[in-house]
């Protein structure tokens, strides 16, 4: 009964599972369902996972074994009886894991890659179910976003930034994390990415001079006294604004997170800007407690920026010393610049900074 083609064996030909077909030689496979709910289906193929997403009305159980045929793109199925349909969505190798992303209008972008993280047989099958259900989320919600005055070198962006942010969630799961951000939040967060680089290229005044002069107002109050924020008179001192609004429940939510004791990754807005956000935290002697004042703290900013593309900053500090490095796409000079400007900002603060890199 569940020997039947997976139609979408003939049409994934970039995958690894039948490219390693195609390199054997090797029409056919049997596969063994590993997973199955809401449409999400799991198969084992060999040291394969293929993620797939059930569209037709039969029912997999976990156990059951199907039948995958291998045909070259010309040869018709006809005489197969009554493929079952599947979506591909990824899948699992010793290469890594491979997902599935789709731009309209944009074919040769199909795919990220991502290296797998050193992790247990059974996070990987926690980490596959996760990325079953981004890629479903995502490539869902691309489809309806327009890309048509859109350049190969912006779509190629989004594809870095999925691939920068999927890989630092994918840790979570070698980490052990009690609570990993879920897959269709990850995906509408960077979805919102995407949306907030589309406004500003098609409306370079993204932001009025009313909201940048309150942005300016925020920033003296956080110099002067980061504690005239949490002020019951606060609304008197800053006008009601959206933007600002989310600036500065962004900054508290941050300047919160230095009571964890876990490592968190997070999706927040500043100046009405997505950011990706994660810290990593090392003990001396293993101690888990905030006021030890020698932690080592890892922070790492993932944005999307129309004139610098993807912005990738990792800063750590140890104590009062500071180590930056910037990965940015384009006008990376521009940062060059500003360089001595912030290292005198971060020594007005008393940090040493010890060093700036620019990849």
């Amino acid at each position: 009964m569940y020997d039947k083609l997976l139609s979408l064996i003939l049409s994934q030909n970039n995958s690894f599972l039948s490219d390693y077909a195609r390199k054997n030689n090797i029409n056919k496979m049997v596969g063994t369902v590993l997973y199955s709910k809401d449409k999400i289906i799991i198969i084992g193929v060999k040291n394969f996972l293929f993620l797939l997403e059930n569209q037709s009305n039969q029912h997999f159980k976990t156990g059951i074994r199907v039948n995958l045929n291998f045909l070259k793109s010309q040869e018709k199925t006809n005489y197969i009886d009554a493929p079952i349909n599947m979506k591909y969505l990824g899948e699992l190798s010793k290469d890594g894991f491979k997902l599935s992303l789709k731009f309209p209008n944009f074919k040769n972008i199909d795919a990220i890659n991502l290296k797998t993280p050193n992790i247990t047989e059974s996070q990987n099958m926690k980490a596959s179910i996760w990325l079953s259900e981004f890629s479903r989320t995502l490539n869902g919600q691309l489809k309806n976003l327009k890309f048509d005055n859109l350049e190969t070198r912006e779509i190629t962006s989004f594809k870095k930034l999925t691939e920068k942010i999927v890989a630092a969630l994918l840790k979570s799961f070698k980490d052990n994390l009690n609570s990993v951000l879920s897959p269709s939040h990850s995906a509408n967060k960077i979805l919102d990415m995407i949306r907030a680089y589309i406004s500003k290229r098609d409306n370079p005044n993204f932001f009025s001079k009313n909201e940048i002069r309150l942005m300016k107002e925020l920033l003296t109050l956080q110099e002067k006294d980061k504690n005239i924020m949490l002020n019951k008179n606060e609304s008197q001192i800053i006008k009601k604004n959206n933007i600002v609004d989310k600036t500065l429940s962004s900054y508290l939510t941050i300047k919160n997170l230095s009571l964890e004791t876990k490592t968190p990754l997070m999706f927040f807005s500043i100046f009405g800007m997505p950011i990706f956000f994660t810290i990593d935290r090392e003990y001396q002697n293993n101690s888990k407690s905030y006021q030890n004042k020698t932690m080592n703290q890892k922070l790492n900013l993932i944005l999307l920026t129309n004139n610098f593309g993807v912005v990738d900053a990792h800063i750590q500090s140890f104590e009062k010393e500071i180590y930056i490095s910037f990965e940015l796409e384009n006008n990376s000079e521009y940062f060059k610049l500003k360089k001595q400007y912030l290292i005198k900002k971060l020594e007005e603060k008393d940090y040493q900074v010890k060093r700036i890199d620019f990849v």
